[in-house]
């Protein structure tokens, strides 16, 4: 392809442009570019983001693709609901992160995608709650208690521990 130095795939292009000539019939296609001007800022009121799609940031883009609403909170979620405390550990087993999910499997999607210690992590383990503040309290004491590297709230500091 003129103007491209990209390593050769298929027709003589690479695979940029091939792969433009089977989804657009056009190895020239254009890819469209986002409609928001570099730097925009999520557009719910006080959360000052970068956009990633329909005006939002990733976490209230999220909120509205799992639960059709940008303002949802997991905080409005019944505190009777069954809900699953995760601890994520290392090859070692050293204690990386304890966190709570009503749902575990989406939870550890979220985290692959969005934490930079992700790949650290080789074990998990799960125990499930009756009610979400049961898996609360639970949450709070582990991190309290077992010190994991990547939480940040409820963690003692040395402050803390000198009391």
């Amino acid at each position: 392809m003129y103007g491209c130095d990209g390593k050769h795939a298929a027709r003589g292009w690479c695979q940029k442009h091939y792969t433009r000539f089977l989804r657009f019939g056009d190895p020239n296609h254009e890819v469209r570019i986002s409609a928001y001007p570099e730097g925009a800022e999520c557009s719910v009121d006080d959360c000052d983001m970068p956009v990633k799609a329909r005006g939002w940031c990733d976490k209230h883009y999220d909120r509205w693709k799992t639960h059709g609403d940008v303002e949802f909170s997991l905080w409005e979620i019944d505190m009777d609901t069954p809900t699953t405390v995760y601890r994520l550990f290392d090859s070692d087993w050293t204690l990386l992160y304890v966190g709570i999910s009503v749902r575990p499997a989406k939870r550890m999607s979220e985290h692959s995608r969005s934490k930079e210690w992700w790949p650290l992590v080789e074990h998990f383990l799960f125990t499930e709650c009756d009610t979400r503040r049961d898996a609360l309290e639970l949450e709070e004491g582990m991190i309290r208690n077992e010190q994991p590297i990547f939480n940040i709230v409820h963690a003692q500091t040395d402050e803390d521990l000198a009391i």
